[in-house]
């Protein structure tokens, strides 16, 4: 053999015995290695010597040990959700099972994770027989010492009596050879200066392809500078450039137009789905804070997308390929997700402001909230009568879950300043702003059971959910509560007037006693409702409701006894004064012995208050000191009298 001969052999040579190597790396990879596409790279980049050498550990490992296995249900076009996900490489890696599009996407996984730059690539193929098949198919091209390279690792699967030996065939095959059964949707992947039309595919064999290819362009195709031209692009620039190539190279080709359709569907389901996580992030942690211009304006992006994927879709009529169209999202599902997502924006919004403002609550905060609440509201009822909650549950059911959140977050924001005016030291001024709290916190806490309940309703019921229902069944008690404190409070400069014993002699402690009566009754009705609604109410709200509303009866019956007996003291006065005081004395210590049961009633909320462990001895031994002085005071002028 001469030097010529042997030097041109070397390459090839060389190139034989590092693919072999490559390839008992990849067979003997140890499951260690296997667990991700992270772990397998790494096994590869520290075992081989190049790029080509570990792109050729990639291909031989893929081609070895992953079984096609087509699990779609024979769907030729449509991929359900769970199909896709399938394909994604960690499934890939994880189950060794993948139709073309998984076997790709590991390729490329792979590939990138070595810093090897690589590109899924689909098109449509040709059998053996040259007959175009009906489905399309995925490859990938991979750039390797700065020169792309096709390979098809779906196609490249080992004969069967050789299961370990690696098939060649479809390894860095020259393009004029790749073109000869793979035509790929964008005529740039063909990696070729003269590209090959759809049309001229499908009609010459080999042969007269392999003559096309052999004569001189017209017009060359410079594919090296599109393609890095192409490569610089972001993933929405990609598909708007290659549009316009695919639609002149395949443009009577319906796979390539819904192709083009979907990746447009594409890009409207990964926005939806970014726009859809930052506000659920914002909703969840409340502190995320979103740009509201910038979300708003993503949306219409969404929008447009939907629109170019429609675009591509009316273009169908092959019956079939019209069908599994209509299982995109229709202009009206579009409509409807845009609008909910507008109110997952002022959800997002509304919570950030829920939680800057929880240490400074007063009318502005509020009136924030309830605007950041009505915009979100009416965002969410058009959504809710747009939504097919059959296609769409999720939606909906995170529609119903928003409303709740922020109509329950509202209402005891509502409250606790209700609460808080309530008590102020002069409290009687804002009687009326806390009227007005309370109202508003009613409305609230009634829309929040609606939306709450038609929450819980919906399949699985989450526990967070009936925590929730607790809460938002809490909430008319504690504003009944609070409601019985705003009547007192009403009354209580006209009381301690009656009954200050320092002041002249005025009022009417009859009519107050009167107003007081219905107050509590209320009050009492209140207690036993709470103490019967344990279970459903919890014990610790129930505790402490309970201690607060002890409280106020504690005051309110005090006070009740002792107008009943100032009554009596008035009409012992006024009988000596007309000198009836023996016709009307059996009135007088009737009225005086009305007291008692009230003072045995103040006794009883003292009780609670002690039990409770909440009250200090100190605070109460002066309850009881003082039921006990007025006691006997009252007894001391029955005695008088009789």
């Amino acid at each position: 053999m001469n030097k010529l001969l042997l030097l041109l052999l070397f390459p090839v040579g060389l190139f034989a015995q590092n693919d072999y190597d490559m390839d008992e790396l990849a067979r003997n990879a140890p499951v260690r290695a296997t667990n991700s596409v992270e772990q397998l790279a790494d096994y590869f980049v520290r075992n081989t010597p190049d790029e080509r050498g570990c792109i050729r550990a990639i291909y031989a490992w893929v081609t070895l040990h992953v079984r096609y296995l087509d699990t779609s249900n024979k769907s030729v076009i449509w991929a359900t959700p769970e199909h896709i996900d399938r394909q994604r490489p960690e499934r890939v890696l994880e189950n060794r099972t993948a139709v073309c599009q998984g076997f790709a996407n590991l390729f490329q996984a792979l590939a990138e994770a070595c810093d090897i730059e690589c590109q899924v690539v689909t098109g449509i193929v040709k059998n053996e027989d040259g007959e175009v098949m009906p489905v399309g198919h995925a490859w990938v091209a991979a750039n390797v010492l700065d020169q792309w390279y096709l390979f098809d690792p779906t196609w490249s699967k080992p004969e069967r009596h050789q299961p370990w030996v690696v098939n060649d065939q479809y390894f860095m095959t020259p393009p004029q050879q790749f073109v000869l059964n793979h035509l790929p949707d964008d005529p740039a992947w063909q990696l070729l200066e003269n590209p090959v039309h759809e049309d001229r595919f499908r009609r010459d064999d080999h042969e007269a392809l392999t003559r096309f290819l052999r004569e001189s362009p017209d017009a060359v195709f410079n594919y090296r500078d599109t393609l890095q031209y192409w490569l610089n692009l972001d993933t929405v620039q990609r598909i708007l450039q290659a549009e316009n190539r695919i639609l002149e190279f395949n443009g009577s080709n319906e796979r390539v137009i819904f192709s083009l359709g979907q990746n447009y569907w594409g890009l409207f389901f990964d926005l939806r789905a970014q726009l859809d996580t930052l506000a659920d992030r914002s909703i969840i942690e409340e502190t995320i804070q979103i740009d509201t211009q910038h979300f708003l304006n993503k949306l219409a992006l969404m929008q447009q997308y939907h629109q170019r994927a429609q675009f591509h879709f009316d273009k169908l009529t092959e019956p079939e390929r019209v069908a599994q169209a209509e299982k995109f999202f229709s202009p009206k599902d579009v409509a409807a997700i845009v609008v909910k997502l507008q109110g997952d924006l002022w959800t997002a919004v509304f919570e950030n402001n829920h939680e800057s403002s929880k240490n400074d609550i007063n009318e502005e905060t509020l009136a924030i909230l309830q605007q950041l609440n009505k915009r979100a509201r009416t965002a969410y009822q058009t959504a809710i009568r747009q939504l097919d909650c059959n296609k769409l549950g999720p939606s909906c059911y995170e529609v119903w879950h928003n409303l709740s959140l922020m109509d329950l977050q509202l209402a005891e924001r509502y409250a606790t300043y209700a609460q808080q005016l309530l008590s102020e030291k002069s409290a009687s001024k804002y009687l009326g702003m806390a009227e007005n709290a309370l109202k508003q916190a009613e409305n609230l806490f009634k829309l929040a059971l609606d939306e709450t309940q038609t929450l819980i309703r919906i399949p699985p019921s989450f526990e967070f959910v009936k925590e929730r229902l607790q809460r938002v069944q809490q909430g008319p008690y504690s504003i009944k509560a609070l409601d019985l404190r705003k009547r007192r409070l009403a009354l209580s400069s006209q009381v301690e007037l009656v009954l200050n014993q320092n002041a002249k002699p005025g009022g009417n402690p009859a009519a107050l006693a009167s107003k007081m009566e219905p107050i509590l009754d209320d009050l009492t009705d209140l207690c036993n409702d709470i103490e019967d609604n344990i279970g459903l109410l919890g014990q610790d709200f129930c505790r402490l409701t309970l201690y607060n509303l002890h409280q106020e009866g504690y005051a309110m019956r005090f006070n009740q006894a002792s107008l009943l007996y100032r009554t009596s003291l008035d009409l012992y006065e006024k009988a000596v004064r007309n000198n009836t005081f023996a016709a009307d004395k059996k009135r007088i210590i009737t009225q005086a012995q009305q007291a008692f049961p009230w003072l045995k009633e103040a006794g009883y909320s003292l009780d609670h208050l002690k039990k409770s462990k909440r009250m200090s001895a100190a605070a109460a031994e002066q309850r009881q000191t003082q039921i006990n002085k007025l006691n006997k005071s009252i007894k001391d002028f029955i005695d008088s009298l009789e």
